[in-house]
């Protein structure tokens, strides 16, 4: 079943509060050329805690190599660890689209290209143990057609997988939907859906919303007897709950993209979209989110993307597992081919007085740190440009100090007073906070730094101490 609504996207914002909330900004880009994956396109993106897995995908030397290696991300501590591969290993290649419940050990692969762009509709679940990702391949009963550059989610309430459009290189665009659920041996079995929106596509945004099972599709490449790539600016909603399903389109962007950079934030209901290409030349610029209201309906809000690393196509990214923000990264421009993510935060930055920049990051519920008391807390410190100075969840030892006793920089100081056990801030700190007391080889007095500091503890200061002004308030 297929319905329409053209709806006001500005008249949702403003009498939505769920909406009301500030522009997103452009925070932390981190870079790397050797310790960590190499540059790639369509990758499988699964997060598992603070730990994200980008698996596969396909390379540039040459184009469209299938690449078959698993890394493993801390965000925390921004670095990289190269992963074995166990089980039912997939076939090389991207595409691979993911879907997984929140909290869950485990995420669901299906589908996706290998060599010679050879197309397939495996079914496999993945599970991250310690530094190995084994793959167990899941059987199927009517599985759906071979696909790649698809949709596909998975309806933790109602156990049931969704897979929908895409393209077969060898019968074109799908206009197909499909959904498949547990039988009693284990296997999948799948029906045809005969909701579809009314043109087939491929290359498009998509994210599964598990409150509601509604799969969020917008944009991509579809058919065209004139042009040798034609995209629609189209926002399709598939709820998957209603009887029988039913795909409702909504008003989009004035314009459409192949390939973007996405990725789906389920805790916020918010899919986050940068570039693409409309032409196979040039990517498109901005920065689109498209959000669920609290009447249930779908809207699109459009960002400038001016202070972004350099735009791109087929990149990937990922929701913070703990905070309100996407990181996204990889893919590739006519100007080159990224290894990279870019923090995109859609929480409220904070400025004080002297010049420091936060966010908080995860809420704490502990007391709270107050000025001359004792804190112990684990932190990572890097230049603006992503490269490390040090980090205490390397060792896995906090460190510890009085707050007041000079001991550490102005700037870390002033940003745990006031946090809560248990609270995590990332922050932002100009040079005339930064005095070097404490890493005098490492940065230079014209260094910014760049922090995430988690408050493990507090106690009273030492005996008999005293603490010094805060220096914030001079």
């Amino acid at each position: 079943m297929l319905s329409f609504c053209v709806r006001s996207a500005t008249a949702l914002l403003l009498a939505s509060p769920a909406l009301a909330t500030v522009d997103p900004s452009w925070g932390t880009h981190v870079e790397w050329t050797e310790e960590g994956p190499v540059a790639r396109e369509h990758a499988s993106v699964m997060a598992f805690g603070d730990t994200v897995v980008v698996y596969a995908g396909s390379g540039y030397e040459p184009q469209l190599q299938p690449l078959a290696d698993a890394w493993a991300y801390d965000v925390a501590t921004r670095s990289w660890t190269e992963l074995e591969l166990a089980g039912d290993i997939p076939t090389p290649g991207g595409s691979k689209r993911v879907a997984q419940e929140p909290g869950a050990d485990h995420a669901y692969l299906f589908a996706g290209y290998g060599e010679g762009f050879a197309i397939n509709n495996d079914l496999h679940l993945a599970k991250l143990d310690g530094e190995t990702l084994r793959f167990e391949r899941l059987e199927q009963d009517n599985a759906p057609p071979a696909r790649a550059l698809h949709a596909f989610g998975f309806d933790p309430k109602e156990r049931r997988f969704v897979a929908a459009l895409g393209i077969d290189p060898q019968t074109g665009f799908l206009a197909d939907t499909w959904t498949g659920t547990f039988d009693e041996t284990g296997a999948v079995r799948w029906t045809q859906v005969e909701a579809a929106p009314t043109e087939g596509r491929f290359g498009f945004a998509f994210g599964f919303d598990t409150e509601t099972g509604q799969l969020v599709t917008h944009s991509g490449q579809v058919p065209s007897q004139t042009e040798p790539l034609a995209t629609t600016q189209a926002l399709w909603v598939l709820d998957t709950r209603a009887v029988p399903p039913v795909w409702t389109g909504f008003e989009a962007p004035p314009v459409g993209r192949r390939n973007p950079n996405f990725a789906f934030d389920d805790e916020h209901d918010r899919l986050v979209i940068w570039c693409g290409t409309a032409d196979a030349r040039t990517n498109v610029p901005g920065l689109v989110t498209i959000e669920r209201t609290p009447a249930g309906s779908w809207v699109v809000r459009e960002h400038d993307d001016d202070e972004a690393p350099p735009r791109r196509s087929s990149g990937f990214g990922f929701a913070h597992p703990s905070n309100d923000s996407v990181l996204l990264g990889f893919g590739n421009s006519a100007e080159g081919r990224y290894t990279d993510w870019v923090t995109i935060y859609f929480s409220k930055e904070i400025t004080t007085k002297s010049g420091l920049r936060y966010r908080v990051i995860e809420p704490g519920d502990g007391p709270v740190a107050e000025w001359g008391m004792s804190v112990t807390l684990h932190e990572s410190t890097s230049l603006e440009d992503g490269t490390p100075i040090f980090s205490t969840w390397d060792s896995g030892q906090p460190i510890g100090f009085p707050l007041g006793a000079d001991r550490v920089i102005d700037g870390l100081e002033e940003l745990v007073t006031g946090m809560r056990v248990g609270e995590v801030r990332e922050a932002v700190m100009p040079p005339a906070i930064t005095k070097r007391q404490r890493y005098p080889e490492t940065f230079g007095p014209e260094d910014t730094l760049v922090f995430r500091v988690e408050l493990v503890d507090i106690g009273p200061g030492p005996d008999e101490f005293v603490p010094t002004p805060k220096p914030w308030e001079d």
